[in-house]
């Protein structure tokens, strides 16, 4: 919906035209369609999978491939044809894969390996090239918006801080209210033995760790240079120095916080050691830790 909103806002800026019932109806109609479409496109996907996995063709790159495809094959369809969120197709394609995409051959350990390191290549990929870019257009921003004398250099660093403020706000309110449903629910349901109460802590933690990144970046760089009648899109400069801003921020203050807010004292886990061995190697160590604490589901969703 955010996505939507800044697709009208940047619409109405460039055409000078802005209309609420229309604005209200398009969105109306590119919410509902986008969300079905997704899911449409994502059945008829899932069902040409099982078919060829009937057929005998499991092989773990096609499928490798298959699943790196769907999400742009999911949003240019429904863009191109139905003239609807792609974004939203491409979110509800995700939520209806991660609930009914039980192919048999996706239980193949090879094919989870394969696809896992698949993808974080392309998100590492991806992540680069953000803020390579980020990198190249944030000396061009600041000195546009040192340079203009129309916009306050304090001013801009201010909107970028009480901008991430407003988003961190959100986001911790939002976690809140979820533990808070989880914790009534939980309640309710007398088999389980952990019912955690909602803590202003667990939500400022995963607050905090809401970092800003490439959806941000990509949607400020989607701003055109001009308007209609060729002048330049007014305050662009600006609203590219506020995003960029925001994802330095955010980076900044959760690389120093958290450490400080959190009370695990754990060395940190990084790609290198995740696969560190070396408790395995030691006969002194024991398998089990009376000390180990185990969250419930609910609670461990929040950090998801």
């Amino acid at each position: 919906s955010g996505l939507i909103a800044f697709k009208y806002a940047v619409a109405a800026t460039v055409t000078g035209v802005f209309s609420i019932k229309s604005a209200a109806i398009d969105f109306i109609y590119i919410s509902i369609v986008g969300f079905v479409s997704g899911i449409l496109i994502i059945a008829l996907i899932l069902m040409m999978e099982n078919w060829l996995y009937r057929q005998g063709i499991n092989d773990v790159i096609f499928s490798t491939v298959l699943q790196v495809t769907t999400p742009f094959v999911v949003y240019l369809v429904t863009e191109e044809f139905f003239h609807a969120s792609g974004v939203i197709a491409v979110v509800a394609a995700g939520i209806i894969f991660h609930f009914y995409g039980t192919a048999p051959d996706r239980s193949q350990p090879e094919l989870k390996l394969v696809s896992e390191k698949t993808w974080d290549i392309i998100i590492y990929t991806l992540n680069g090239i953000v803020f390579l870019i980020l990198g190249i257009e944030l000396p061009l921003a600041t000195t546009n918006v040192i340079q203009n004398n129309k916009i306050n250099t304090f001013a801009a660093l201010g909107i970028s801080f009480v901008a991430w403020l407003i988003l961190l706000a959100i986001r911790v309110f939002w976690i809140y209210t979820y533990q808070a449903v989880s914790s009534l629910r939980s309640r309710k349901i007398k088999s389980l033995k952990t019912k955690q109460m909602p803590t202003f802590k667990a939500a400022l933690l995963a607050g905090l760790s809401g970092v800003r990144g490439a959806v941000t970046m990509a949607g400020v760089l989607s701003i055109p240079m001009t308007i209609d009648g060729g002048s330049p899109f007014p305050s662009r400069s600006l609203a590219l120095f506020v995003a960029a801003g925001v994802i330095i921020i955010s980076l900044v203050v959760a690389t120093i916080t958290l450490p400080l807010i959190s009370e695990d004292k754990a060395p940190l886990l990084t790609r290198a050691n995740a696969t560190d061995d070396s408790d395995d190697l030691n006969p002194n160590s024991s398998d089990t830790d009376e000390d180990t604490h185990y969250i419930s589901e609910d609670e461990a969703r929040v950090y998801i």
